[in-house]
């Protein structure tokens, strides 16, 4: 079996909760030593996740060392799951020379172990001042690791000692750094929300947030997120547009309050009147990334409109993502990836073609390895999006080059908040 083929494999037995061997293990072992990041990635979130064995604890614990560090920090919050004390003891030292992302998911473990195992508060607390104390000593200190610190300390001790050290770098740092205090200013109101006093001051700092903004787009949305489920008070933003696609299209890129999918009906409706081509390619496709329903009727509506060969081209990569959704094969999928295959008839230069068929081959085939190298040379550098006028930003010619064709590729925290499934 290729790569793609074990990682069905171990998804089907998972399904079916089957009996998993030595065999099984190995197969995931051979998983966890490959050179690709997807099928490692996969693997915990699709498979390795759902089990508690010791096998599971170990192949996380070689993927906690591996050198994405995107993929270390997945299998430390997979590791921690376990509960087991000698985490709670070790998993500071293991990480301490890693990157600033590593060790915050470590000590976050931490805290959850302790929480989560119900050891006593007094015990979590020095365990977390010991290695504050600890990091305290280090030459090179980070501020992500020190917010951190301080969140979990306060919501230890109540001590306003760490309250007060939060508030001193309250906008300092760069956008990783504010994204944190953000999350810790979120995990503070969640956690107080009976001590009036306490949440009208964070209320406060929270709001300079909001109201002065952050160069980032991730943190003004997640600003205004936390400031929109905790607080009634209006906080201006962006001006929602006002016709149905760029409405949707705002909400995708700017999710403050509704998800896209609250507009499934609206969108339908105007579908049916207008017959907007638009709009059904849209709906196609979010309903397919976001949607619930067990039949997609924009694509189906689509099928039947006469194409153009880009049309076409689109209609069938539609008729591929779709088969991913509800076909019960998630990796490899043959059907889709005829699909895929089909559409390079009728178009060539559409990123995102090739970026299906290299996510269904194996990166043993050459199929593989030409369709991520053919999607990678499409691509055009990302624009400076946010300087965008609101009316370009949200038009829906920038949503399917950019989400749909992926001909642009997209800034990094440019969309933020996935829509939950």
């Amino acid at each position: 079996m290729n790569l793609l083929s074990k990682l069905e494999y171990l998804y089907k037995k998972r399904k079916q909760a089957l009996y998993i061997t030595p065999e099984d293990v190995q197969i995931a072992k051979d998983i966890c030593t490959c050179e690709e990041y997807v099928y490692k990635d996969n693997l915990i979130t699709t498979f390795l996740c759902y089990y508690k064995e010791n096998w599971c604890y170990l192949l996380l614990k070689e993927l906690s060392h591996d050198k994405d560090e995107v993929l270390r920090v997945t299998a430390i919050n997979e590791l921690c799951e376990f509960l087991k004390v000698e985490d709670f003891w070790e998993l500071y030292n293991e990480f301490e020379s890693d990157n600033r992302f590593v060790l915050a998911a470590a000590i976050a473990g931490i805290e959850y172990i302790g929480y989560k195992k119900n050891i006593n508060v007094e015990v979590q607390r020095k365990r977390i001042q010991d290695i504050k104390e600890k990091y305290d000593r280090k030459e090179e200190k980070d501020l992500y690791v020190e917010i951190l610190l301080n969140v979990k300390l306060f919501l230890l001790t109540n001590n306003y000692m760490y309250l007060e050290e939060l508030e001193k770098n309250l906008c300092k740092g760069d956008y990783e750094d504010r994204y944190q205090m953000l999350q810790g200013l979120d995990e503070l109101i969640d956690a107080f929300w009976d001590d009036d006093q306490l949440v009208r001051r964070l209320r406060k700092k929270l709001k300079h947030i909001v109201e002065h903004g952050d160069s980032c787009r991730r943190n003004r949305i997640y600003a205004l997120q936390i400031y929109r489920k905790n607080f009634e008070e209006h906080i201006k933003q962006e001006d929602v547009p006002k016709d149905i696609l760029s409405k949707c299209i705002y909400q995708i890129y700017y999710p403050v309050e509704e998800r896209m999918i609250d507009y499934y009906d609206e969108l339908k409706e105007e579908a049916q009147k207008t017959k907007d081509i638009q709009i059904l390619i849209f709906g196609a496709y979010v309903n397919y990334n976001y949607g619930r329903t067990e039949t997609n009727w924009f694509l189906e509506e689509l099928l039947k409109v006469s194409k153009d060969r880009e049309l076409k081209a689109v209609t069938l990569m539609l008729q591929g993502l779709w088969e991913l959704q509800r076909g019960e094969i998630k990796f490899g999928n043959t059907i889709a990836l005829k699909y895929f295959q089909d559409a390079l008839e009728y178009a060539v230069d559409i990123p995102m073609i090739y970026d299906m068929i290299g996510y269904l081959t194996s990166i043993e085939e050459n199929e593989h390895q030409l369709a991520i190298e053919k999607s990678k040379a499409l691509k055009q550098c990302p624009s400076d999006l946010d300087n965008y006028s609101l009316d370009k930003l949200y038009s829906f010619e920038t949503f399917y080059q950019m989400s749909i064709l992926r001909k642009i590729k997209m800034p990094e925290y440019f969309l933020p908040i996935e829509d939950e499934q």
